[in-house]
């Protein structure tokens, strides 16, 4: 099973209860010059707005029969739990790229578009299919410094093999850099590239890559983690594994992430 990696990228938080409020600074003090008898007018007071992120629940119910636990080679459950932690973590990493906020997580692929509180900016790439270098540029300048430099692209495996083609317009020089050294990562247009399965493919009208300082951008919130319920009652010769995960996920910093859009 492939999965996205947004966990290991985002902001992560066990909570205690059934919901996550992250408090969001979203306005500017404002400021100005004065004499030493001038007038001090009242100046805008910032605002702070309360994003609720609730959990979400995950579950699988899959089942063995006492004889298959007792005589196996192998440790069944132990087998089982194993492939019941990759079909969660493939599960939840679809989600927070493109879940619907509906009894899931929200993706950070569904949010309205622009620049306002709520909404996270699309910037056009000008084609429909073609995939343009300077759209690349453009989404990377389009972050505000202080979360570029901590920023990551986040694209499929078949876009980034149509990126690693690109070359920058003036230069000629190919955006794409390669890792120099081992454990280093490959960079475009010198930041990291997360490679995420549950990306859109480059087509018209699709999102197919994101760039954002991922720790501010999105915010992870799990309650407890896997529990499972062993029940050999209710479908004797058959014990069922009931398992179970709640979580939840948002954008939190509408600002410190852009989606690259094709054209219609």
């Amino acid at each position: 099973q492939e999965f996205s990696p947004v966990r290991s990228v985002a902001s992560v938080q066990v909570i205690g209860s059934d919901s996550l409020d992250v408090l969001a600074d979203t306005d500017l003090l404002t400021t100005g010059w004065v004499g030493e008898t001038g007038a001090r007018s009242d100046t805008a007071t910032p605002q702070i707005k309360q994003i609720n992120i609730p959990t979400q629940e995950m579950y699988c119910q899959p089942k063995a029969t006492q004889k298959l636990l007792d005589d196996s080679n192998i440790n069944i459950e132990q087998w089982l739990a194993q492939k019941i932690a990759e079909a969660f973590a493939t599960l939840e990493g679809t989600a927070f790229v493109s879940g619907d906020g509906n009894s899931k997580p929200r993706g950070f692929l569904t949010y309205a578009a622009g620049t306002g509180y709520g909404q996270v900016e699309q910037i056009v790439n000008g084609h429909a299919t073609t995939l343009s270098a300077d759209s690349i540029l453009k989404l990377f300048y389009g972050v505000k410094e202080a979360y570029a430099k901590n920023g990551a692209f986040m694209m499929k495996r078949s876009t980034i093999q149509t990126v690693r083609l690109l070359k920058e317009s003036t230069t000629n020089a190919y955006l794409w850099q390669p890792g120099l050294a081992l454990g280093q990562p490959d960079t475009l247009v010198g930041r990291p590239v997360v490679e995420a399965t549950d990306m859109p493919a480059i087509a018209s009208a699709t999102l197919p890559i994101a760039f954002a300082d991922w720790r501010s951008f999105y915010q992870i919130a799990d309650r407890v983690g896997i529990r499972t319920l062993r029940d050999p009652y209710t479908d004797k010769p058959f014990v069922k594994f009931y398992t179970t995960k709640r979580v939840g996920g948002g954008v939190v910093n509408f600002e410190a992430g852009k989606l690259l859009l094709m054209s219609t």
